[in-house]
């Protein structure tokens, strides 16, 4: 029967906190955030890398989670044949629950049990880069993974292959990267995610988390973070999944984020958020429940941290933010959007003469054409004794995205910020 479901840096040697490791015997994870342009050099170098080198690599696409499969895992080989690798180092799995209705000659419905193929799971015995495309991540669990929890031969030998060998690599874009943990996100409202508290949660059926593969343990992945405002569904991921996690890492589009044993670096066009809630609580505001003490860093493109001491590494050429650049910041009314929460924690806090800045995000029904009354969350991120922050250079052009542009940006500042406290407080909302 088949699925059919889901510091202190460290060049003062000072850790920031402690954390549990990855626990990643050997291999190395390239966890990307969606949108991965053909242009992005450093996120393909990096999978290539990892493997020795371009002419070491043996790729298998995987594209279960794609509409599209037979075109999406194309797309991806012609990407690795630009930076040195032959048509013959590739091959795309036959790995897919959809059919796409542009391959007339291919019904890829019929791959739904692709990954349950012993010919097929032992060429995987040959390869050492396995890449999941983006989609729906429940694709991926439908085809890898049966409904009373067998793993199929296919993802037990990426397993035995990722945990045998230095050179070996499994990476993931959008849907391929939520994959990554275990368990994985699926979706979500953060308001009442926030709002309602656990036992809500609890009462959920599907509650924004599913089975994932958990290449990544103890620690929660996802994607398209700072583009698509995640941040909140992945704070209130950690403190209420069943596994314990108390750690998630999300990165944005275009970047990605690579596992290492402990070691965690970032490389691409932007950067990514570590969230740890092993301090944070859930706290009572009359109705509602509001969640405070959450620690958050972020890192940019060339930053490292190390994920059981905590210290970070911030990249070459950033400099300690001494004399910030910015004051005081208005209240900011639209959190979600994209690249807020960025805006927040960097050019509003560590870079800031502040010590805190707030902003609320809000949520109503409509009915008949009129607002009803809904329910907010309140956020305030705060200086803690260790907040630090670095900044490197702003930047207009973007080198890689079509065109030098970015979908969201006009320019960009990279940053580091270690150590900020996020607080979340609910509040009613009434429409007069």
């Amino acid at each position: 029967m088949r699925r059919r479901n889901a510091l202190i840096p460290i060049l003062l040697g000072i850790a920031l906190y402690l954390l549990p490791g990855t626990a990643l015997e050997a291999g190395t994870l390239v966890v990307i955030g969606g949108r991965q342009e053909t242009q992005n050099e450093k996120v393909y170098k990096a999978m290539l890398d990892a493997v020795g080198g371009a002419e070491k690599a043996r790729i298998a696409i995987i594209p279960a989670a794609s509409a599209t499969p037979t075109e999406s895992g194309n797309l991806y080989i012609g990407d690795f044949l630009l930076y040195g690798v032959t048509a013959e180092q590739c091959r795309l799995y036959p790995v897919a629950v959809v059919d796409d209705d542009g391959t007339d000659d291919i019904d890829e419905s019929t791959w739904r049990d692709g990954a349950w193929d012993e010919t097929l799971a032992e060429d995987a015995k040959e390869r050492n880069l396995f890449f999941f495309t983006g989609g729906d991540q429940a694709r991926i669990m439908t085809c890898l993974v049966a409904d009373d929890g067998t793993e199929s031969p296919l993802l037990r030998n990426i397993r035995s292959a990722l945990a045998a060998s230095d050179d070996v690599v499994v990476a993931g874009t959008s849907a391929g990267a939520a994959i990554m943990s275990d368990p994985m996100l699926t979706g979500g409202d953060p308001i009442l995610w926030i709002s309602k508290g656990p036992d809500y949660l609890a009462s959920q059926d599907e509650g924004g988390l599913a089975q994932g593969l958990g290449f990544m343990e103890e620690t929660i992945s996802d994607q398209h973070l700072l583009a698509r405002g995640r941040l909140a569904r992945l704070i209130v991921a950690c403190l209420e999944n069943e596994a314990g996690h108390d750690r998630g890492i999300g990165v944005d589009e275009n970047t990605a984020f690579i596992v290492k044993g402990d070691d965690l670096s970032v490389v691409g066009e932007t950067g990514a958020f570590i969230v740890d809630t092993s301090r944070a609580r859930w706290k009572r505001e009359g109705d509602y429940m509001g969640v405070v003490g959450v620690r958050v860093h972020y890192l940019d493109d060339g930053d490292g941290f190390n994920l059981a001491t905590g210290e970070a590494r911030p990249a070459p050429g950033k400099s300690l933010i001494e004399e910030p650049a910015y004051g005081e910041r208005p209240l900011e009314t639209d959190l979600f959007s994209a690249y807020t929460f960025l805006d927040m924690v960097t050019k509003g806090l560590v870079d800031s003469s502040a010590d805190s800045c707030k902003g609320i995000s809000f949520s109503v029904a409509i009915e008949e054409g009129r607002p009803q009354a809904g329910s907010g969350i309140r956020w305030t991120f705060r200086k803690g004794a260790d907040t630090v922050g670095y900044k490197g250079t702003e930047r207009s052009d973007f080198p890689l995205s079509p065109g030098g542009k970015h979908p969201h940006l006009d320019s960009y500042c990279p940053y580091t910020a270690l150590n900020v406290i996020v607080d979340i407080v609910p509040f009613a909302v009434s429409v007069q």
